[in-house]
């Protein structure tokens, strides 16, 4: 086994071995330790890294010459709304599946405001994500319905200009591995 699957495996398996009950409690009273968007994260890689992927970051990618293969990359830059630096959550590449998918994750576990920020994820989808191809993974119990209701209206209704090109899908976690798992 080559040394940087096995160093990917060992990162994968810090990230997803559960924090102790009270460590949790005490950063996130109420909420369980697998539900933070760290966790879910670590999560998506996991499913990528059992269907073969490689897990590595933008930055060591590039400094390895931009290798090919299967290959989930993390921490990817991209041009925001606003013309500034961000970093997407993930890109997905396949050059012999023809897949390359720029991957958001977001969770909301509690009520709160948090949701009203759809509308600039819908936005960062259709004109600031140079992929042609985006999933937007929301996972928690604390989205209003209203606001997913309306995301949905909006990738449906391809609303705000969506580039006729453009493929934005919403899914869940569950979607998400069974799509993996039909590559």
């Amino acid at each position: 086994m080559a040394l940087h699957r096995v160093m990917g495996l060992l990162l994968l398996a810090c990230l997803l071995s559960p924090l102790p009950l009270a460590a949790a409690e005490s950063r996130h009273p109420g909420r369980l330790p697998n539900e933070s968007g760290q966790e879910l994260s670590a999560k998506v890689a996991a499913i990528m890294a059992g269907t073969g992927f490689k897990v590595m970051s933008h930055s060591a990618w590039s400094e390895r010459g931009r290798p090919g293969g299967d290959v989930l990359l993390t921490r990817v830059p991209y041009t925001n709304l606003y013309g500034g630096e961000g970093r997407q959550a993930f890109r997905i590449l396949s050059p012999r599946r023809g897949l390359e998918i720029a991957l958001i994750v977001k969770r909301q576990d509690t009520d709160g405001s948090n949701d009203t920020k759809l509308p600039h994820i819908y936005l960062t989808a259709i004109e600031a994500m140079r992929e042609k191809t985006v999933f937007i993974l929301v996972e928690g119990e604390g989205w209003r319905s209203e606001g997913m209701d309306w995301l949905r209206r909006a990738v449906a209704e391809r609303r705000y200009g969506m580039p006729t090109d453009k493929d934005v899908r919403i899914v869940s976690l569950e979607e998400f591995r069974r799509w993996a798992r039909g590559l």
